[in-house]
This record gives C-alpha cells, structure tokens and sequence, in this order.
C-alpha cells in the first residue's frame, strides 16, 4: 500500500470485495487471530461505495501516465469530467450507478469538487487554457457549455479574448504584406509563431 497513490487504494479495495468470500472465511478464522480485521456489513457497503468514487479517477489516471504529455484543453476536459461526476454525487447522493451513497460518501465527493474547482478556477488567471481549448480542433468554442460550467456571458468574453489576442499577435493588414512580399510568392500573414503567447 502507497499512502500517496490513491489508485493503490482503489485497487486493493476492488481485489478485497473480489475476495469478499474468502476473506471473511480467513477473519472468521480464530486460530488466524485476523478477527480484528474482520469487516462489519456497513464497512463493506462503504467499501464498495468508495472503490465506486475512486473508479472516477481510473481513466484520467491510466491518460495521464501514457509517455505523451497531455495537451492543456484535453487536461481540462478531463478535470472538468472528474469535477461533473464527483457532484453528481455529491448533489444526488448516489453513486454513479444509481445506488444511493452513504453521507460520508457524499461528502468526500463535495470535497473531491471543491479541490477540482480550485485548479479549474486557476485557468481563469492565465487566458491561454481558455485560447487552447479554443484553437484545439475537437473543442473549439462549442465545448464552453454550461455543462462545462460556462455561461453565454463567459462564452462571448473568451469569445473576444481570442479575437483581441490574434489582432495583437497577428495584425499585419494585407497591404502591408503584400509590400513586403517577394514578386512572385503568396504571402502567409502568419509566417512566424510568436516566442510567447
């Protein structure tokens, strides 16, 4: 067991229900001395229901750890699904499956949603997440939703801060261009990438 690695935790308590039977068989066992460890009925309705929330980081853990670092807009996505699942927990108190969820349950799914709204409030600081999901070609615009946690307002504001930041990248005007182009060659508005967005 790593202390630090949750899906460690989530692993262990999907091999202990695998092994429900033969567990209870082993703590039943007094010459095992192993009764202390002997879980009562509701332990192990919660450990179900918690390798059920930990089944939520799964996925995003298993993309995470590929060789390839992840693109910023498919990080956002992936918080913003992990934030969606953990409240609908948290709000219909139940699982994702649709089996009620016992309170404590519920509440470490709203904590699990107050840390993911931490980080995601962070991206509003820095307009470049917003502008990559923008420009990322299975995003774009359309995945600013309210599902997503945006408004119309939000959309039209990220909207023209894309817009405002590619006139002040990209602002050459096609006169200026075409005066400095080479007789002969199109000219690309958009040569050069600048060394910092």
């Amino acid at each position: 067991r790593v202390p630090t690695r949750w899906g460690f935790e989530h692993e262990c308590l999907d091999d202990h229900l695998f092994f429900e039977p033969a567990v209870l068989s082993l703590t039943a066992t007094s010459s095992l001395k192993l009764l202390l460890y002997r879980l009562t009925e509701s332990q192990w309705n919660l450990a179900a229901e918690l390798c059920d929330l930990l089944e939520i980081f799964i996925a995003p853990t298993k993309e995470f750890l590929k060789n390839e670092t992840p693109l910023i807009a498919k990080v956002i996505g992936i918080l913003n699904n992990i934030k969606h699942n953990l409240k609908y927990i948290a709000e219909s108190k139940k699982t994702l499956a649709g089996a009620l969820s016992s309170p404590v349950i519920c509440i470490t799914a709203h904590a699990g949603v107050l840390i993911a709204e931490k980080y995601l409030a962070l991206t509003s600081e820095c307009k470049i997440y917003n502008i990559a999901i923008v420009l990322s070609p299975d995003k774009r615009l359309q995945w600013f939703t309210p599902a997503h946690g945006y408004s119309a307002v939000d959309v039209e504001k990220i909207k023209n801060t894309v817009i405002c930041r590619w006139n002040e990248l990209y602002k050459l005007t096609v006169p200026t261009v075409m005066a400095q182009a080479t007789p002969g060659v199109i000219p690309h508005v958009c040569e050069q990438y600048p060394a910092s967005v």
